[in-house]
């Protein structure tokens, strides 16, 4: 479970902010504050940008896990790629870590 709504990335000057306006409200919430003096600016963008677009990977990889996991239902004998089927594995790892699990 995560704060439903449009993640964003907003610049402070001393720290990029995580911002999220969570459905049925007004104002935005604090989802992460990063300190830009630890990191280099490139570093510090790509991080908040990172977790600006968690909620929207996450969404993505639950489909995927949804479709395959249709497809393995209704067609069992269908042979995956190795690398597709690694993928997969994957997805479901980075899933199971997200809802807590390690």
């Amino acid at each position: 479970m995560y704060t439903k709504g449009e993640w964003y990335v907003e610049d402070r000057h001393t720290s990029l902010v995580v911002l999220c306006i969570p459905e049925g409200k007004d104002s935005p919430i604090v989802i992460a504050d990063l300190d830009t003096s630890d990191c280099t600016l490139l570093e510090d963008e790509a991080n908040a940008n990172l977790i600006a677009a968690a909620p929207k990977m996450y969404e993505a990889l639950k489909e995927l896990k949804e479709v395959c996991d249709t497809l393995a239902e209704t067609e069992p004998d269908t042979e995956l790629p190795l690398a597709l089927a690694l993928a997969i594995c994957g997805g479901k790892e980075a899933l199971a870590k997200a809802d807590g699990g390690k």
